[in-house]
């Protein structure tokens, strides 16, 4: 079976330090606040920090079934190079039978995630972490389908 490696955004200290980090030795090698002897050393800090923001944005692909998520939006990429992003608020419906989930979006584009291979831990998790974040339907909406569903009966 098949593993998906999960990165909630939020909450990772550690790749915000890296960010912090690496935007700080950017920020000392083009203000130079310390004079050097050697003015090689400017370059080496500059190199030190895009270094670290390559290593904070290639994570991604250390792994070969990635998901990463905020409160706005999720990043699935699973048996694929690029994978899909998906903003929360864009979401329709979320369904779920026999491993596989289906993603509609507003714009009516399906969006099928076929995870028979994988975990049933991690495809359970996948479908927690879509259903938590999803927007809630309108209620008039609600009503007025309620109404017309009492109507017809």
């Amino acid at each position: 079976m098949k593993k998906i490696h999960f990165d909630r955004l939020n909450g990772n200290w550690k790749f915000l330090l890296i960010i912090i980090l690496s935007l700080l030795c950017i920020a000392f090698s083009f203000f130079k606040p310390i004079e050097f002897k050697n003015e090689e050393m400017y370059e080496w800090v500059s190199t030190t920090g895009f270094l670290l923001q390559v290593v904070f944005w290639l994570k991604m692909f250390w792994y070969r079934n990635y998901v990463n998520w905020n409160t706005k939006g999720i990043n699935i990429r699973i048996n694929s190079v690029l994978g899909k992003s998906l903003a929360f608020d864009r979401i329709k419906s979320i369904e779920i039978a026999d491993k596989r989930i289906t993603i509609t979006k507003k714009d009516e584009e399906i969006l099928l995630l076929n995870l028979v291979e994988f975990k049933d831990d991690d495809v359970e998790r996948l479908y927690t972490i879509l259903m938590s974040y999803k927007p809630p339907k309108n209620r008039g909406q609600d009503e007025q389908a309620d109404m017309l569903h009492s109507q017809i009966s």
